[in-house]
Formats: structure tokens, sequence, C-alpha cells
């Protein structure tokens, strides 16, 4: 460990994590979880670690020391964005407050919205339009699940991708408006896909349907199978699901939320 590696854990959205880092890249990735990171310091020893290791006369790489994960250690890259964007999945795989279920979040009427899907599956798109059309903004990515079912904000910078594969971040609060709020009642979960020319024709989901498919939309399903099916339980009993392809984000988006609007004045 070199002179200006400093040692440090911190606690973010319920994980905590070790850091053997130089200060200057520590500071750099901070920001980008100041609304998740606890203020106290907690005494629960770091499973998780990053390490600043220097290969020859490259640029010092930066290796994730988990394990959790195969393999347990992997070099992850050479910059701070680098490791802010690895340190997501790591925070969704060791929160002990939460369970993180793969689902873009926003708030409508007082409770949330999810829906459900892994990576690329149009997500973030269609939560953008969504917190565009008024919705609150939670997450384009974790629904971060308490074990009652509540859901609490896990507030990132929208990722959308671009052609050429690239991404590009969009601040939520240049759209609309972000919910920092806690313990928020989820609602509705929508499963949805996009297909060409189609039309938003939600057909509803049972409870135990609705229940498999967040399990395997949950981060924590192969480490931690109990907790999770605990905890998509409670949120398949506490909300309506729905099921159905969908044309374009914009379409889309109008459509889930005067579904929401209508289930509401039912209730």
């Amino acid at each position: 460990m070199s002179p200006s590696t400093i040692t440090a854990h911190r606690t973010i959205a319920g994980a905590t994590i070790g850091f053997e880092l130089p200060a200057a890249v520590l500071h750099e990735i901070e920001p980008a979880f100041a609304r998740l990171m606890d203020d106290d310091e907690r005494s629960v020893a770091p499973l998780v670690w990053y390490r600043q290791e220097p290969v020859g006369s490259r640029r010092a790489r930066i290796e994730r020391h988990d394990p959790l994960r195969t393999p347990p250690v992997e070099a992850i890259g050479t910059t701070a964005q680098d490791l802010i964007d690895d340190l997501h999945l790591t925070i969704a795989l060791h929160s002990r407050e939460h369970v993180f279920v793969h689902a873009g979040v926003v708030t409508w009427n007082g409770t949330a919205i999810l829906i459900p899907g892994r990576s690329h599956s149009g997500k973030s798109t269609l939560v953008e339009e969504l917190v565009r059309r008024g919705a609150g903004y939670c997450s384009d990515e974790y629904a971060r699940v308490g074990e009652d079912g509540s859901i609490t904000p896990y507030a990132r910078a929208i990722q959308l991708r671009v052609p050429g594969g690239s991404r590009r971040s969009l601040d939520a609060s240049d759209i609309g408006t972000v919910d920092t709020g806690e313990r928020l009642a989820p609602a509705l979960v929508v499963f949805t896909w996009f297909v060409e020319g189609a039309d938003f024709r939600p057909r509803q989901v049972s409870p135990a349907a609705a229940a498999l498919e967040l399990f395997d939309n949950t981060v924590i399903a192969e480490t931690e199978p109990d907790r999770a099916t605990r905890v998509v339980a409670q949120i398949a009993r506490r909300a309506r699901a729905v099921k159905s392809p969908r044309p374009d984000a914009a379409t889309a988006a109008a459509d889930i939320l005067a579904l929401a609007d209508r289930l509401e004045v039912a209730s």
C-alpha cells in the first residue's frame, strides 16, 4: 500500500464497504452517493473491499475483493467512474437493510410504481418519460425494498443508452421531481417490454406469479434466496401487478399513469 493510500469504510444504503484507495479517488466517488450514505460510522467489518493495485508502468487499476462474487478478486477499471459504476451492484448485493430488485421506480399518487427488468430492458427510458409526465423519480435501476415490502428511493442519475452503445447521464431534477422520501407503499408493479407497434393492454398477474418474476429480478436471489423470497412476497401481497408488451416509452408512460389513476379510483 503506497503512502498516498488511505483505508476507510463507508456505509451506503445499508452496505458497509471498505476502501484502500488514494484519498482523491475516495473523495471523487462520495458525491455520487451523498443521498445514500449513512452519517454514522458503523462497527460492522466490511466484507467487500476496493483496492488500488499498481500494474507495472500502466495506470493503477482498481480491484474488487468480494467473496460473494466469482471470481472473488476482479479488476473493475482504473477511474473513479469505473468504481462508481461497479459500486451500485456491490451495494445491492451487500445491503443489510434492504433487498434490491432490478426495477425502475417512480412515485404517483403518493405510492410507488415498480417496473422490473434487467439492464438493456428499457427501464431507464420509460422512467425518464414517467418523470417528464409528473411522476416522482426514485430510481432507474433498483427498487430498494424493506422487509415489509415498502420502497425507499435509490437516487442516482438516470443512465440512458445512446446509439453506439455508450451512455449519457441525466439528472432527474432537470426534468421533474426527485423523490427522497422514505418507506413508500408499493401500489403497482408493471412487467412490460418494448414491442414495435404494440398496444399497452395490461392483464392482471396473480400475487404468486408476480412474486416469482420479482424474485428473478432480485440481486440476492442466489446468495440469500430465503430473504429474497420473503421480501418479494410482501410486494406481491401489497401491490397490484400487471403484464403487457408496450409501445414507445412516451405512449407507454401515459398509459401506465392512467392505469395507476384508475386503480386508485377503484380502490
